[in-house]
């Protein structure tokens, strides 16, 4: 499946975690996670994955759709 780069976004502050969190938790470089959001950037397979995983982990759930809360037991 392909996340957007808005679902992306959407997941993130349906976390509210910063860019700070995301990239912590994804083990990428905070910059990356910057320029991905705003589209000044094309994100390498694994550095997506590693993004998509982490936001998943924390609790959301993306679909072809948009994304949305997995469970109301959100990891914060």
């Amino acid at each position: 499946m392909n996340v957007s780069l808005a679902q992306l976004r959407a997941a993130r502050a349906m976390l509210a975690w910063t860019s700070d969190d995301l990239a912590r938790r994804a083990r990428v470089h905070r910059h990356t996670v910057r320029k991905l959001e705003c589209g000044k950037a094309t994100p390498q397979r694994g550095t997506l994955s590693r993004i998509v995983a982490a936001l998943e982990a924390g609790g959301v759930e993306f679909s072809e759709g948009g994304v949305q809360p997995r469970n109301s037991k959100m990891e914060f």
